[in-house]
């Protein structure tokens, strides 16, 4: 079986935007699956214009079975308008929850792409139900399959003081990490206003820095990190903070629950899906109650036992139903039954 994958987002060596669909596609492969690549990993015009040229070159000439696009019609367009093989789409959160609403064209470009597709995967429940209601698709023809993690790359260490010491990090102080794009619709104003508040506390954001605020002493953009480090920082940290206004399944909270860190985060898109409250996580219903975001930071992050309990429970669901060998198997799986369809 021969895969053609096409994605507008894809990691170069100084992003790791787009990591998951690497991860997936190697996971993939593993599983005995040659795959073709067409992917942009630059964010320019003339990227956009290089992919859809080396993708309708692939789509018309290379030898393959079904084509795989990820980020709607972003991605899957070539395909849409040259197609020749069936067509598989996974939808990630704001391809779904906010492209189509941008203006009349981005609506009528998804709906054809959403027609032309073979079958659609969406990242999690909320995204399903958000295609459906919108597009009106067959509940036959989309499945949920969320993104994967390694879990093995992602584990849980005892060694948090080493950690901080090799990522000049406070010994002693408690540190909240986020890892993301450091933007608005990720909340980032949200735990500014939390760390103005929580003096006491180490404030720490990872990611493409989007949104910049005034300077705070406890408030640190520390920008990009390779996904290869990114173990190190969970590990080396108390609680994973996630206040997103939307969201698909974020990979960073299953990254960050697969090294046993506990996670606070908005109950948006794919997060309830993961996050039982006080079992695995904790979530968070209204962002504008920004008083009891505070209070409930506090506490969870002044008590080591529960951090400890919730973190350890949460890596063995992270284990059980979010591995990248298991998601790999179930890509596979829609792979075989659309190839005999």
């Amino acid at each position: 079986m021969k895969i053609l994958v096409l994605s507008n987002m894809y990691p170069n060596k100084d992003s790791y935007s787009g990591e998951f669909v690497k991860r997936q596609l190697a996971s993939i492969e593993k599983k005995g699956i040659d795959i073709i690549k067409s992917v942009k990993s630059e964010r320019n015009i003339f990227s956009y214009f290089m992919f859809y040229l080396k993708s309708i070159y692939y789509i018309l000439f290379k030898k393959y079975d079904v084509v795989h696009a990820h980020y709607g019609f972003h991605s899957a367009l070539p395909a849409v308008v040259f197609k020749r093989k069936k067509l598989i789409i996974t939808y990630h959160g704001s391809d779904a929850l906010l492209e189509p609403y941008r203006n009349f064209l981005y609506n009528f470009l998804h709906r054809v792409t959403i027609k032309r597709a073979d079958f659609i995967i969406a990242v999690s429940e909320g995204i399903k139900q958000a295609l459906i209601r919108e597009f009106n698709i067959n509940e036959l023809k989309i499945s949920v399959i969320s993104c994967g993690v390694d879990t093995n790359l992602f584990s849980a260490t005892l060694n948090k003081k080493g950690l901080r010491k090799e990522l000049n990090l406070p010994e002693s102080k408690k540190i909240i990490l986020f890892v993301g794009e450091v933007s608005y619709n990720k909340g980032v104003d949200i735990i500014y206003e939390c760390a103005k508040v929580l003096k006491d506390y180490l404030f720490i954001l990872i990611g493409d820095i989007k949104h910049r605020t005034n300077p705070l002493p406890n408030y640190i953009l520390s920008g990009a990190k390779p996904n290869s480090e990114l173990y190190k920082w969970f590990n080396a940290c108390d609680l994973f903070f996630l206040p997103s206004r939307s969201e698909g399944t974020p990979v960073s909270i299953l990254e960050a629950m697969s090294c046993g860190l506990t996670v606070l985060a908005s109950n948006v898109g794919g997060i309830p899906d993961i996050i039982e409250e006080g079992k695995t996580g904790w979530p968070i219903d209204n962002l504008d109650e920004k008083d009891k975001i505070i209070n409930k930071l506090r506490t969870i992050i002044e008590d080591t036992k529960m951090l400890e309990s919730v973190g350890k429970k949460g890596r063995e669901n992270i284990i059980k139903d979010f591995s990248e060998d298991k998601i790999a198997e179930k890509i596979k799986g829609i792979y075989t039954k659309i190839l005999w369809e």
